[in-house]
């Protein structure tokens, strides 16, 4: 078949004419005559690699091409992905991104099989996965030959920032062990999580090495002012340290939410503050196995996600609102740690090192205590046995999840019965009143109509405030009664 090589010159020597000093662009070679279906090409996110890193979301594409390598069919076909992960587990869309395929499990190449029909000669599938896997995409179709290509998932590299974009903002938070930061933006809505590996680095506009970006003179700090620019597709990240504290002049707010993701991350704070201890509406995620937090006060909720199947690890941490754990294989609380109601969704380790839990409330039966401190109280739903402790863990009180049972003993009243050492204070009900006549073991609530209505009763038990959804019963009938966290 005829083709040619297409070539554009540009008369930019000093003589008049073409000759060897004016620039020429050769063009990849183009055939002449039909198009002509010869092979299939597998992209990432839109481009011809066998390799790409991504966020958190890598688009597969398999496609019929013609003899230049362009996109052509004739007839639509079948095609086969088969996935292959390393370290975690991945969660396959449909293209239309939002129909769930399947899940990818580590290992088991024979189970990772999604056949789908093309459209136009195209098929395409959706992969997320975990901060540090590495998704690798074998496809075929039709008469076509296999075509592979892999994804290495990096949120930290990008973290929903566009190449090219700039964050002006305050160091929350420095792991120079791993290379990476916290950065709010410039309002303190928004916490990135950020990697400054491989980047180039500055320290008031003077390009620094790593070495003194991190420990020299004016070196990084929680609370610096610092401005991000996010690498494109010819230039690298940059971070440029202004070397002013501005902890005091820019203000997280109260309700902002870190997101930890990477993988063996450890972040220090610095005694910072997040959240505001009048909302608590501040939340931390860690999504990343092993992942340590260092001297934070956290005045709000922290969450283990089910992403987790290593440890996390809290080291002289405050947390004053819940900590919920749903995911890893040890949860540790070290170094002078103080957590208020702790939540055990999975089976879990809890190893305490010189530290103190208000409440630890096992959902679910198989965990244990273990290390050096102290449990004000340790609870349970009735169905679930209570975690084991060591002996070098001080559990003050033992008690059910529920402490009390409501009994429907007029048209407007219900009448709390309290289990005996629950000693419940502060008493209130929403709505409702609460009788004068309340005593360690009983309460009265009063409000028209009582039986069957839906109430929220809250009191204070060893330092921790409780709150329970009761649905009233009939008349001389028992509340399905709920705890609120």
């Amino acid at each position: 078949m005829p083709s040619a090589t297409p070539t554009v010159f540009v008369e930019t020597g000093k003589k008049v004419g073409l000759d060897d000093d004016d620039l020429k662009q050769v063009g990849e070679i183009v055939y002449f005559g039909d198009a002509v279906l010869t092979t299939a090409k597998l992209t990432v996110n839109g481009k011809d690699t066998t390799s790409a890193t991504v966020s958190d979301r890598a688009e597969f594409t398999y496609q019929s091409v013609d003899q230049n390598g362009k996109h052509y069919f004739d007839k639509e076909f079948l095609v086969t992905f088969q996935l292959e992960t390393t370290f975690s587990g991945a969660t396959v869309y449909a293209a239309d991104g939002t129909t769930v395929l399947g899940t990818v499990n580590q290992g088991s190449m024979e189970s990772n099989k999604f056949v789908r029909n093309t459209q136009n000669g195209k098929a395409t599938i959706f992969v997320e996965a975990g901060n540090g896997t590495t998704v690798t995409v074998n496809a075929s179709g039709g008469s076509f030959a296999n075509q592979t290509a892999s994804a290495t998932f990096n949120k930290v590299t990008n973290e929903g920032i566009a190449p090219g974009q700039q964050v002006h903002g305050k160091v929350v938070a420095v792991d120079k062990d791993n290379n990476r930061i916290l950065l709010s933006d410039s309002k303190g809505e928004t916490i990135y999580e950020l990697s400054y590996a491989d980047a180039e680095l500055y320290i008031k506009g003077v390009a620094h090495l790593e070495s003194t970006f991190e420990d020299g003179p004016n070196s990084l700090s929680v609370g610096d002012e610092l401005l991000f620019t996010q690498a494109t597709d010819t230039t690298k990240a940059k971070f440029d340290n202004k070397d002013v504290n501005i902890t005091n002049s820019l203000k997280i707010k109260e309700n902002a939410k870190v997101v930890l993701s990477f993988e063996n991350s450890e972040y220090d704070f610095d005694g910072q503050i997040l959240g505001d201890a009048a909302t608590k509406a501040a939340k931390v995620e860690i999504q990343g196995n092993n992942v340590t937090l260092k001297n934070l006060i956290l005045e709000g909720d922290l969450e283990v996600t089910s992403k987790v199947t290593a440890d996390a690890t809290l080291d002289k941490v405050t947390v004053s609102g819940v900590t919920t754990v749903n995911g890893g294989a040890k949860f540790k609380v070290k170094n002078n740690s103080n957590l208020g109601v702790v939540i055990l969704n999975v089976k879990e380790e809890v190893e305490l090192t010189n530290s103190a839990i208000a409440e630890l409330v096992a959902k679910v039966t198989g965990s244990k205590v273990t290390g050096t401190g102290t449990i004000t109280t340790l609870s349970a739903p009735a169905d679930v046995t209570a975690p084991t402790v060591d002996s070098t863990v001080t559990v003050s009180n033992r008690a059910a999840e529920v402490p009390f049972t409501a009994t429907t003993t007029s048209g407007d009243t219900v009448t709390l019965t309290f289990t005996a050492g629950t000693n419940a204070t502060n008493i209130t009900s929403t709505p409702g009143t609460v009788g004068a006549g309340t005593t360690a073991d009983t309460a009265t609530i009063t409000f028209a109509n009582a039986a069957g209505k839906t109430f929220e009763v809250k009191f204070t038990q060893n330092g921790v405030v409780k709150t329970y959804t009761v649905v009233a019963g009939s008349l001389g009938n028992t509340a399905t009664i709920t705890r609120k966290y």
